[in-house]
């Protein structure tokens, strides 16, 4: 009753404490019994991260399981919601997986982003940028200085020139990674 009333009203649970473990509950109704080792994060997206032990999982604001809290191995995650994937950070790098706790591409960026439905735009510890695929394959290598968002089937990307570092190179990629555009250069401060 207390779910379905949650629900009408379009509101969300609430997180509480008990005995050092979180749960959630709706007004005095329990939904989730206290069984996380740390308080659940709200993602503000619709969405508690919540964790139990080593392992992090996903909880809708209804208290239902979106991903299991007990396969994926990690201390952060995000949702991607367009691509119905989460971004996860183990042990300073992050990944991606899928709502299963499957990773699709291994924990090995400082910083990952959507950037279409089967690619991410990737940083290396190089602070460069690149794209990767869900197979876990680099299709660019993390050579551009930025790579913008992806619109109208291409994005923005600048390039530093190797020799001349007071010059970047002004660019486009289309929705595959290719590039279509390269003409312009821009001088650098």
């Amino acid at each position: 009753e207390a779910l379905r009333v949650l629900k009408l009203r379009n509101e969300k649970v609430t997180p509480y404490p008990y005995m050092g473990l979180w749960g959630f509950r709706f007004n005095s109704t329990t939904l989730i019994q206290p069984i996380f080792s740390e308080q659940p994060v709200d993602l503000h997206n619709g969405f508690f991260m919540v964790k139990l032990g080593e392992t992090a999982g996903l909880v809708n604001y209804y208290s239902e399981v979106v991903m299991d809290w007990t396969v994926l191995k990690c201390d952060n995650l995000s949702i991607d919601v367009t691509n119905n994937r989460v971004l996860f950070h183990d042990k300073g790098q992050w990944g991606v997986a899928d709502l299963e706790g499957k990773i699709l591409i291994q924990p090995q960026f400082e910083a990952i982003s959507p950037w279409s439905n089967s690619l991410y735009r990737v940083r290396a510890s190089s602070r460069l940028w690149g794209l990767h695929n869900i197979e876990d394959q680099t299709i660019v290598e993390c050579i551009y200085e930025n790579i913008g968002d992806l619109m109208s089937g291409k994005a923005e990307a600048n390039l530093r020139d190797k020799d001349k570092s007071w010059i970047t190179h002004k660019g486009f990629l289309d929705a595959n990674g290719d590039v279509i555009d390269s003409k312009s250069k821009i001088l650098n401060d």
